[in-house]
């Protein structure tokens, strides 16, 4: 699922596995907000090329996942990875 409210960039030769979820955007969390009356705060995502996203994967907003990176399955990202590194977890 691509949740595009902001830019959602994907390189070249990029696998993506089932049910992979890349956000663009989330609400304000801001102390002084309710979330009702809070709207989308949209920030760029950007996968490089020759990434592979592992099934049910989510690639939270900000984030950029380095050229030849590995997420593994279930991986929750929420930070940037860095080329050709593999990650899981959160």
């Amino acid at each position: 699922m691509l949740q595009a409210t902001g830019t959602i960039r994907i390189d070249d030769y990029v696998l993506l596995a089932p049910g992979v979820t890349i956000l663009s955007a989330n609400h304000d969390t801001s102390r002084d907000k309710l979330m009702r009356t809070s709207g989308p705060v949209a920030k760029p995502v950007h996968i490089e090329a020759e990434v592979w996203l592992g099934a049910r994967c989510v690639i939270i907003p900000g984030v950029t996942v380095g050229r030849g990176a590995i997420v593994a399955a279930g991986a929750v990202v929420t930070k940037d990875v860095e080329p050709y590194t593999i990650v899981g977890g959160v």
